[in-house]
């Protein structure tokens, strides 16, 4: 059971925050993300008002649904007050709901050296998004979300243990096999 979704921005949601391009099909992707999971959150690089931002502008301009802007965004810790991130440690998340099991949060990322050790079973890899005009085709978002519903019907075989390739296809564990 996925109760709380990460989301990561740049690359994933957008291409960045300098110029940011929603990512096609990102509407109906969050829209799916606030009807079905009782906590979706941004988690991301930039800045919590850079984040802040980016959720309002994507929401104003009509790119995401209406509570986009209300998404709670993850404070990510940098290593000893330094520019260097720690991993995008899903305790982090935990933090913000302390009810949640560290295994009902998942995390969806473009970049996989983000991902805490431990922790890549709650991982769900996707495309990096540049904002070209070769991602006019682009359906990720579509990707993810039908994963996103395999799981939420307990369906751990999507997880993608050992991922290093597009779509392929993982054989894994029934989700009540993990509880």
């Amino acid at each position: 059971m996925i109760k709380v979704l990460a989301l990561d921005l740049e690359g994933t949601l957008i291409n960045s925050i300098y110029n940011p391009m929603p990512r096609p099909h990102l509407y109906k992707f969050l829209e799916f993300c606030f009807k079905n999971i009782p906590q979706t959150v941004l988690f991301t690089a930039a800045s919590y008002n850079e984040g802040v931002n980016k959720l309002n502008r994507l929401e104003a301009v009509g790119a995401a649904p209406m509570g986009t802007a209300d998404m709670p965004v993850v404070k990510w810790e940098r290593h000893n007050n330094t520019t260097t991130f720690l991993p995008k440690n899903l305790q982090f998340v935990q933090k913000m709901f302390p009810e949640v099991k560290l295994h009902e949060i998942f995390l969806v990322d473009d970049i996989e050296g983000f991902v805490a050790l431990g922790q890549q079973d709650q991982y769900i890899p996707i495309l990096s998004f540049q904002g070209s005009q070769a991602t006019v085709h682009d359906t990720e978002l579509l990707r993810i979300k039908d994963i996103l519903v395999d799981i939420l019907a307990g369906d751990w075989s999507v997880t993608r243990r050992g991922y290093r390739g597009f779509d392929v296809p993982i054989i894994g564990d029934k989700m009540e096999d993990k509880q």
